[in-house]
């Protein structure tokens, strides 16, 4: 019997350990099952140690968990439309129009939005309180350090895998996974998002920090300070300015708190000179760590972006909607949208506050008692904050933790939710916080109820989630974007199959508005189904969604409303600017005349790209006077425009020497191009774009040696990435303005010169040298350029032009090693293969026939 006792609590706290650890690394617990998994273990975990006699007291904030998970599930139960009016009635109101493109009505609801996420939620909540159990059960018999430890172990890992991650610039992590909702290459690692990622390792830093100084530490001082050394960068190359300010707040606070006169005794007792020495060497590799690897990602790190400062603002009206039982724990992300202020193509999944998720999510009053609640029975005082240091370097940890998450989120992510959970557990325990032993004997059997009622509680809920909430709104918007994208229209089958997943979405998150518009995008594609019941609801969960709008405009186009449709493509671009090259080409389209364009124009930058962009959709010379009109308007509306500046020269030299041109109208034509370049060289000094303007204008003009004489000033000038492009307008001006010989030359070598230097287009450069000599009939120096050039990479164009010039100076064996070359890396293009043999056989022919042998 003893030995059973003693392999359950070996392997209760073996399944709590495993799950810290692995949760951490396998991505943080983002992917759903990944949580399901874990908390099951940790529910198993607690089966065992009750078991074993460790789960049998379960402290006041495990009770308060439990709660809140059982609440969740309240929230996801399906209730009457009549009940769920009188409840919520906001939560009414978006059950029962869920399905109205369907022309059905919804006869149940719950009160949350997204019952399947609250299922998930719940699963957690238990989870935690499983295993804030166990933690405070395993800190009351030996202290809270090893809990501490194994944390800080987690932290260093997620670290140090990070690391490991940039340093060989994976794409996938651990080689395996990879991220469905991008990411840069640089924050690919165990934890994806940056913030997740900061929170998780600033409380592994605080308790690296605690160990150090702790006459609990094991091993060699130094060595803890490396560790903590290393967290700490990785923390600032997350480049997330909550998670620095959360490392600074706590590291000053841990120097306060460790000047205490119980810790101040306990750090007198151990730490010698050496001792201090290396906790400074440690904390100066921190600093130095941090400094050299965040070089170009200090710009991140002083941002000023503050839409997360605001989300406090964004969701009062949500709180006013929902204010007793809130929108459901896990829902906010698929019914923010209908309250979302900004116009713009983001999903917001949290509001990154703490208070503000748990108030909108829970309502007023759960959500306030909750926080409430925490901070009495989860004060520093009762967790023995000051007593030692190893355990109150985590508290402070999870302090700073705590603090971070009133500017990003983190403890929503699983690993560092319970991470901070087992700290506050075992320093729960250490203390006595738990409760007497010698508790009265109704209280014992009370307790005695609690634990199984919590670990049945907990595997419930897990079955549950994993029946209603295994798939989140994220991964099925992802999932039904894809069928449909896949989704030929013609195949009737799949196109029912098509509509049955979208139902069965819009049934599991009845709030989401990117549902809606997809069958809106459905219904225009099969032309048979009206999309305006679609693109209503979906506006009118979403009524700043620039795709949705878009849809209406092209739906009313063909509806024959085109004014309607006009102002519809306007505010789809005034609320998505990157819809302006979509837009702009769709209106050209539909009425090529300068009032309808100016119409669908919103103000500002993003109107003058559906001009640019309208402008290119028209013909040159049909329309040549409305283009040359619509980008002069897109300059006037956004002065720094540089694609529209240089569109619009581009548009005036295609115009010089034609009737646009001509006459009086020619030397305006010339000012206009002039002030483009100037534009362009003041706007983009370091560009080329004003010389290549400039030069393509003198070369229509045929005045090679003045843009000689200017671009040979210029072009020394920029950049060398930009000086090719500079020698190569140059080139081409000299050429075809009627430049000298020796000024073609100059130019040709300069220009190989800079693209060979750089390897930008070197075997183009000399291409277009060897060209530029041919035209000047210098075949020996033309053929030295082709040469270089195929020597290079031996393509066939080159391998053509090597012929060209050998045969034009008689270098007959030189031309055909070059045509069989050439035929030979033709390839599969018969066409090509046909006319080299063709010009070979010509060669031969002109060897043996047309020229004499010096032979009998």
């Amino acid at each position: 019997m003893q030995a059973g006792v003693l392999w359950a609590r070996r392997w209760a706290r073996t399944g709590l350990a495993l799950t810290v650890c692995a949760s951490a690394l396998a991505l943080g617990g983002a992917h759903i099952r990944v949580v399901l998994v874990a908390t099951f273990v940790v529910a198993c975990s607690g089966a065992l140690g009750f078991a074993g006699g460790t789960l049998r007291r379960v402290p006041a904030p495990a009770l308060l968990m439990s709660a809140l998970g059982a609440y969740c599930l309240l929230q996801s139960l399906p209730l009457p439309m009549g009940l769920l009016r009188v409840l919520s009635p906001s939560a009414a109101d978006a059950w029962s129009r869920s399905l109205l493109p369907f022309h059905e009505s919804v006869g149940v609801g719950s009160l949350s939005l997204d019952p399947g996420a609250s299922s998930v939620e719940a699963a957690k909540w238990c989870g935690y309180a499983v295993a804030f159990t166990l933690a405070s059960s395993f800190g009351r018999r030996r202290g809270a350090t090893p809990v501490v430890a194994l944390v800080f172990a987690s932290a260093l890992a997620v670290a140090l895998a990070t690391l490991g991650h940039r340093l060989v610039g994976a794409s996938r992590v651990f080689g395996l996974y990879a991220p469905e909702f991008g990411t840069s290459s640089v924050q690919i690692g165990p934890i994806l998002n940056p913030n997740c990622l900061a929170g998780y390792l600033v409380l592994g830093a605080l308790c690296g920090l605690g160990f150090m100084l702790s006459s609990a530490s094991l091993g060699p001082r130094w060595l803890w300070g490396i560790a903590t050394a290393v967290i700490a960068g990785v923390v600032v190359l997350s480049v997330s300015r909550g998670g620095v300010g959360a490392l600074l707040v706590g590291i000053i606070a841990f120097a306060i708190f460790s000047t205490r006169a119980t810790i101040a005794r306990e750090r007198a007792r151990r730490l010698k000179w050496y001792d201090w020495a290396g906790v400074g060497a440690a904390l100066v590799a921190a600093a130095v760590f941090s400094v050299l690897g965040v070089d170009a990602s200090w710009h991140e790190l002083l941002q000023k972006d503050t839409d997360k400062l605001r989300m406090w603002a964004w969701v009062l009206p949500m709180v006013r909607d929902f204010p007793l039982f809130g929108v459901g724990r896990g829902a906010f992300e698929s019914a923010f949208p209908f309250y979302k202020p900004v116009a713009n193509n983001l999903v917001y999944s949290h509001p990154e506050n703490l208070v503000a998720q748990w108030v909108c999510e829970w309502g007023i009053g759960v959500g306030l008692a909750a926080i409430g609640l925490f901070a009495w029975l989860l004060r520093p005082s009762r967790l023995g904050l000051g007593k030692y240091l190893s355990a109150s370097g985590a508290l402070i940890g999870v302090f700073a933790l705590l603090l971070q998450n009133f500017v990003d989120f983190s403890l929503e992510l699983f690993a560092p939710a319970l991470a901070v959970t087992v700290v506050l557990g075992a320093c729960w325990g250490q203390t006595g916080g738990g409760g007497s032993p010698n508790s009265p004997r109704a209280l014992a059997r009370l307790d005695g109820l609690w634990a199984p009622a919590l670990v049945g509680l907990a595997l419930l809920s897990v079955a549950l989630a994993v029946v209603r909430g295994s798939v989140p709104v994220a991964q099925e918007r992802l999932a039904v974007q894809n069928q449909y994208r896949r989704l030929s229209v013609e195949d009737a089958g799949a196109t029912k199959e098509m509509w049955g997943a979208l139902r069965s979405a819009i049934e599991r998150h009845p709030a989401e508005p990117f549902f809606p518009r997809l069958g809106a995008a459905l219904a225009v594609r099969l032309g048979n189904v009206e999309p305006l019941p679609w693109i209503d609801r979906s506006l009118e969960r979403c009524a700043v969604d620039s795709r949705t709008h878009w849809i209406l405009a092209y739906t009313l186009h063909q509806h024959q409303h085109l004014p309607q449709a006009l102002l519809e493509a306007r505010l789809a671009v005034e609320y998505d600017s990157s819809l302006a090259a979509t837009v702009g080409g769709a209106v050209a389209r539909w009425s090529p005349r300068l009032e309808d364009i100016e119409r669908a124009a919103p103000p500002g930058p993003s109107g003058s790209q559906v001009r640019y962009f309208a402008a290119r959709e028209l013909d040159p010379i049909a329309h040549g006077a409305l283009r040359e009109e619509l980008l002069r308007r897109a300059i006037q509306h956004d002065p720094r425009f540089l694609q529209g500046r240089r569109a619009l020269a581009d548009e005036l030299l295609l115009g010089f020497g034609t009737e646009r041109c001509e006459g009086e109208a020619e030397a305006r034509c010339e000012a206009e191009i002039l002030a483009q370049s100037r534009a362009l060289d003041r706007l983009q000094p370091d560009s080329a774009a004003g010389s290549e303007v400039l030069g393509k204008l003198l070369a229509k003009a045929q005045r090679g040696a003045e843009a000689d004489r200017v671009l040979s000033v210029r072009c020394p000038e920029l950049t060398e990435q930009e000086r090719v492009k500079c020698w190569r307008t140059l080139l081409f001006a000299v050429r075809e303005g009627n430049g000298s010989s020796a000024m073609v030359i100059r130019a040709a070598q300069h220009l190989v010169k800079a693209a060979c230097l750089v390897d930008q287009g070197c075997e183009n450069a000399l291409i277009q040298a060897g060209e530029a000599m041919a035209k000047l009939e210098e075949w020996p120096t033309a053929l030295d350029y082709f040469e270089r050039a195929a020597r290079r990479t031996q393509t066939v164009q080159a391998l053509l032009k090597v012929a060209e010039a050998a045969d034009k100076l008689g270098r007959l064996q030189i031309a055909e090693r070059a045509l069989a070359l050439a035929a030979s890396r033709s390839g599969s293009n018969e066409a090509l293969a046909g006319q080299i043999e063709k010009r070979r056989q010509n060669l031969l022919r002109s060897v043996f026939i047309d020229r004499p042998s010096g032979r009998p």
